[in-house]
């Protein structure tokens, strides 16, 4: 029997120091920043504004993609954010937001 205590003690510290960060893989996408991009600005302005695209295809270079994922480690689910801004003359000219919620879903909320 006292040869079981410390296997316990063991197995119950060891319990507690099992940590899982959580996976975040991305550019962090807000609304706030999302919202400063608009029709009309140059690549340089995006990207002051949202940082570096996640993707960034040579064969489609008229278009950014800026995607976000986060798994929480506590149940929450998961987020998915992404962002596609194209460019037609080094100029923004369509944004689309998928995974976003528009200012008035986030009131309802």
């Amino acid at each position: 029997m006292l040869k079981l205590v410390p296997i316990l003690i063991l197995a119950a510290v060891a319990a507690g120091c099992a940590y899982a960060p959580p996976i975040r893989q991305g550019n962090f996408i807000d609304q706030d920043s999302v919202s400063k991009v608009e029709k009309g600005m140059t690549k340089a302005q995006v990207k002051f504004a949202l940082g570096t695209p996640m993707l960034n295809d040579v064969f489609h270079g008229h278009r950014w993609d800026y995607v976000y994922y986060l798994q929480p480690n506590n149940g929450d689910p998961i987020q998915r954010k992404h962002v596609v801004i194209y460019f037609q003359n080094n100029k923004v000219t369509r944004i689309v937001k998928l995974g976003m919620k528009t200012p008035q879903e986030k009131k309802q909320s």
